[in-house]
């Protein structure tokens, strides 16, 4: 060993912090930048995941009308996950393709005129239009224009909705006109928050 690599340790024979982070540079270029074998491991293992997910998804999201009779929370607690998933799960930083329909048959279920009546579904229907609708509508948006022609007839032909579930439609339905931003007088949706 130099003797210049000799001068910064310690008695028992460590590099002392100022020649480690003096010499880190060397160390960090040293590395090679192409995907070695841990790289495919790490590919592989996300991919199994992935699959392992999607399958999970499949198998509860073919009984969700069977899920949502029971257990309304349960339905919305589905929603928002399978959600959470399109927004947080990317294939080469796109959110996944198989998730576009399952999402919007969720959405859609959630339009319709006997869940605009349970503020509980408004509530989670519009978190979620607030979250994903912009990434939705780039994946599909001829189904977009769809959900959106069922909220503006729910928000104008349904008798009996809450107040705050019309608030909610009215703000939702005024966010997407804004091209999914807020406006400069307009806030994020309300939140309900129930006590049990």
């Amino acid at each position: 060993m130099d003797s210049s690599r000799n001068r910064g340790k310690t008695r028992e024979g460590r590099l002392s912090a100022a020649d480690i982070l003096e010499e880190a540079p060397v160390y960090i270029w040293a590395y090679p930048t192409f995907p070695g074998p841990q790289a495919e491991s790490k590919q592989a293992n996300q991919s199994v995941f992935r699959q392992g997910l999607l399958n999970q998804l499949q198998r509860e999201y073919q009984p969700w009308e069977q899920l949502r009779a029971p257990s309304l929370q349960g339905w919305v607690c589905y929603v928002t996950f399978i959600c959470n998933i399109f927004d947080y799960l990317r294939v080469n930083n796109m959110p996944m393709m198989a998730l576009v329909n399952p999402v919007y048959d969720c959405l859609f279920r959630m339009a319709q005129p006997d869940s605009l009546h349970k503020e509980e579904e408004v509530d989670c229907l519009v978190l979620q239009l607030h979250r994903i609708g912009e990434q939705l509508e780039k994946m599909n948006g001829q189904r977009m224009d769809e959900l959106f022609g069922l909220l503006r007839d729910g928000f104008l032909l349904q008798d009996g909705l809450s107040s705050l579930s019309q608030l909610l439609l009215l703000q939702l339905i005024e966010f997407r006109a804004a091209g999914w931003k807020t406006t400069p007088h307009g806030s994020s949706p309300p939140t309900l928050y129930h006590h049990r």
